[in-house]
């Protein structure tokens, strides 16, 4: 898994520990503020997280414009140390789109893409993996598999998410379910192949990773 991450240099199987997904900072008229978003991602690399998804959910990419995302792809590339993996957030109503987000990351360095499948019109199982299939046809990029079930109106499953570990360029997957059995079920099933992240280092999360 780690010839796909040949991008940047910073393999998947170093990533690990605190990733930021930073809010997206507009200004008064609903445009990107590009001085806020160097302030906040300045600010987070003081704090010593140990890596970024941009444009994420939290990043609100639902509010930007191609370009703006773009442009916010191109201003983290330029404050966040190369030695740090750097996630994009490429999800998109359609795929194409979403594959043009993969190849501005793509020639920017960045280190993946983070992908949910598109919201909105629930695909079955076999679209699925066919989505994270084309999302990887691209040219190897690194791909990180996200379950938000609470945008997409789809819940992952262990199955499913073992049929998507298969594409070679999925290293990583991020697994936002509410259902705590089910994240279970993932992470014993596919922790010796890909990378897992979701659980918050509360008690709870702290306790599961000490036992399983």
């Amino acid at each position: 898994r780690t010839g796909a991450a040949c991008i940047s240099g910073v393999a998947p199987s170093t990533w690990a520990g605190y990733c930021a997904a930073p809010a997206t900072p507009f200004n008064a008229y609903f445009s990107l503020d590009e001085a806020a978003v160097r302030t906040l991602l300045r600010w987070l690399i003081g704090e010593g997280m140990h890596g970024y998804a941009i444009a994420g959910t939290t990043g609100e990419w639902t509010a930007l414009e191609a370009w703006e995302r773009r442009r916010l792809f191109e201003i983290a590339r330029e404050e966040i140390p190369a030695d740090i993996p750097l996630l994009g957030g490429c999800s998109a109503t359609s795929v194409a789109e979403t594959l043009r987000h993969i190849d501005a990351c793509k020639a920017l360095g960045f280190d993946g893409a983070l992908l949910t499948i598109p919201p909105y019109v629930r695909p079955g199982d076999r679209e699925i993996v066919a989505f994270y299939r084309e999302a990887g046809r691209r040219g190897g990029f690194p791909l990180v598999a996200y379950n938000w079930p609470s945008g997409t109106g789809r819940d992952i499953d262990a199955a499913l998410f073992e049929r998507i570990a298969e594409i070679d360029e999925v290293v990583a997957i991020k697994n936002s379910t509410a259902d705590l059995a089910g994240f279970v079920a993932t992470l014993r099933a596919l922790r010796d192949r890909v990378r897992v992240f979701g659980i918050m280092p509360g008690d709870v999360g702290l306790g599961l990773m000490r036992t399983i």
